[in-house]
């Protein structure tokens, strides 16, 4: 039923993320006062220094929807969460490298976790390289 709702663009998964959402930056600031000068971001399993920013997204079930599908009804709630702390950074576990223009199109984007490569074409000569621990720059 949810993913069916999600198809349909329903309001009911909207009210479900803008409440989750809400909630993240509630839980954030408050781990933010608490912990204070120390805190060292992203945070959650990503390399993190209290010199980075932005917060770190594990989010496993982005490949269960189409990209377009992902943009427009997760990456608001995504860029909503991270913004506080200066922006989105990506992971998701397995092959998601038909989610990259998306993801790296989310505003304030930092860097995504890789574990995948991406085959390099005219346009993007680089190639990703796979990367469990260590975040790669973009």
């Amino acid at each position: 039923s949810f993913f069916m709702d999600l198809m349909d663009g329903s309001e009911k998964v909207q009210a479900l993320f803008d409440l989750l959402s809400d909630l993240t930056i509630r839980f954030d600031e408050k781990q933010k006062a608490l912990i204070g000068d120390a805190l060292a971001l992203p945070g959650h399993g990503f390399a993190s220094s209290v010199k980075w920013s932005g917060l770190g997204m594990s989010d496993d079930n982005a490949i269960m929807i189409a990209p377009e599908q992902y943009t427009e009804m997760a990456v608001p709630y995504v860029e909503k969460i991270c913004t506080p702390l200066g922006g989105p950074v990506f992971h998701s576990c397995g092959d998601w490298s038909g989610w990259i223009d998306a993801v790296l199109a989310t505003k304030g984007s930092k860097w995504p976790m890789v574990p995948f490569r991406r085959k390099p074409t005219r346009e993007r000569p680089t190639i990703w390289r796979p990367s469990s621990v260590l975040p790669i720059p973009v």
